[in-house]
């Protein structure tokens, strides 16, 4: 939701250093070397393993009755798949510490790897003419890119004018479908 990304503003930074990091965190080095990767990935999967354990404090609190605190009060824009794991999470009785971990490896994995997920995903769009075409025809009505006129006859590339991310994810099933394809 968007008190996670208003309450940890630098929590995708974290996760890029503790990626850059990675190999060094895997390797199960003291901090205390003298690499400084070593010691800023574990400063950053910390700070990001707190951040999701308090976003999970207080998803626990909130799915209870109780107050999660001022700054959680806008999670019900939590999306469903985040509310159904947590009811998974419960069921299963994972631990706050347990369901954090879990949760932050499932970000970094997303965000360590959608830059491969995006090119393969247009790969395949774009390898089959029939599903580029009726994905055009489908996500039309929710983005609109306009031509700016030229200047100096240097063309210009066309901008994106309207874009409606949210019926892009719930008006378009072909689009979700080739998303997770490329998942799979």
């Amino acid at each position: 939701g968007s008190d996670f990304v208003d309450n940890n503003p630098e929590f995708f930074l974290d996760l890029w250093d503790m990626d850059k990091g990675f190999k060094w965190l895997a390797t199960g080095l003291p901090a205390w070397l003298p690499i400084p990767q070593i010691w800023k990935a574990k400063i950053a999967r910390s700070r990001s393993l707190n951040a999701v354990l308090a976003f999970e404090e207080a998803m626990e609190k909130a799915a209870n009755g109780e107050d999660p605190g001022q700054e959680w009060q806008y999670l019900e824009n939590v999306g469903p798949v985040l509310t159904e794991r947590l009811k998974l999470y419960r069921q299963l009785n994972f631990t706050m510490h347990e369901r954090a971990a879990l949760d932050l490896c499932l970000l970094w994995a997303m965000n360590a790897n959608a830059n491969m997920l995006v090119f393969w995903m247009l790969n395949h769009i774009y390898a089959d003419k029939k599903i580029l075409s009726s994905l055009r025809e489908e996500i039309a009505p929710f983005v609109h890119a306009v031509q700016p006129k030229q200047l100096f006859n240097v063309p210009e590339p066309p901008r994106i004018d309207t874009f409606d991310h949210e019926a892009l994810a719930s008006k378009c099933p072909l689009l979700k479908s080739c998303y997770v394809e490329s998942l799979r």
